[in-house]
């Protein structure tokens, strides 16, 4: 009797140690289904990277900085809120995952690298030249290589015309390029409304010079008047 009694209580205690044991494991997996892992963290920080990049970027790389498993965050009850932490969107940035409720704020570092697309002239050009797109073209170099000040697009071109003499094969930057003029002093212009309910169209004569879309003190001829008027081409100004 005192064996069954003996076999009984083995029974009772390993069954009890079972369902302590599965109790723990269920509670683990509990609290890991209601929290952030340092893993997923990086995961959604490096998803949103990818759907934000640079328009302008080819063959993109994103790669995040490792977080430490202390990086483990509470649930959020609500999808994590994630932006940049700057303008940057090419090279070494950083990321920002947060959460409302509950309360909670992770930074996370990454690097995005690839191909971002330069003008580069495609001639030797004189200082003083007028540029058209003919003497340039669009390279891709890597976006180390590529400043705020580099020219990406042919059309910021348009009308500009070179400071100094630039070699073929060098990409423009902004300090590179001044504005072409269009009108000079005492040049006949045509003087035209910008709003287009209104016809006016009279003659008049350049007071000053400039560029496309600059403003400059042009003499109506018919009234003597001198009127302020923006540069709309070689031969036209328009009144606002």
């Amino acid at each position: 009797m005192t064996y069954y009694k003996r076999k009984s209580c083995q029974l009772i205690l390993c069954q009890l140690c079972l369902s302590w044991f599965i109790g723990l494991v269920t509670l683990s997996v509990s609290v890991n289904a209601h929290s952030e892992s340092a893993d997923e963290l990086m995961t959604l920080a490096k998803d949103y990277i990818l759907t934000h990049l640079d328009p302008q970027l080819k063959q993109p790389q994103v790669s995040i900085t490792p977080l430490s498993h202390i990086a483990q965050k509470p649930k959020c009850e609500k999808p994590p809120q994630i932006t940049f932490n700057s303008k940057q969107r090419v090279g070494n940035i950083t990321i920002t995952v947060s959460c409302v409720q509950p309360n909670w704020r992770q930074y996370v570092n990454g690097k995005v690298s690839g191909l971002l697309p330069v003008v580069v002239a495609a001639q030797d050009l004189s200082a003083g030249q007028a540029l058209d797109q003919s003497q340039l073209k669009l390279d891709w170099r890597a976006n180390s290589q590529v400043t705020n000040n580099h020219l990406r697009d042919l059309t910021s071109t348009e009308h500009k015309s070179v400071r100094q003499f630039i070699a073929k094969g060098t990409a423009l930057q902004q300090h590179h390029l001044k504005d072409t003029v269009l009108i000079q002093k005492n040049d006949l212009v045509k003087i035209v409304s910008s709003d287009p309910r209104f016809h006016i169209e009279m003659s008049g004569m350049a007071l000053e010079a400039g560029g496309i879309g600059q403003a400059i003190r042009v003499k109506n001829l018919s009234s003597g008047k001198t009127v302020k008027a923006y540069i709309e081409s070689a031969d036209t100004v328009s009144v606002r």
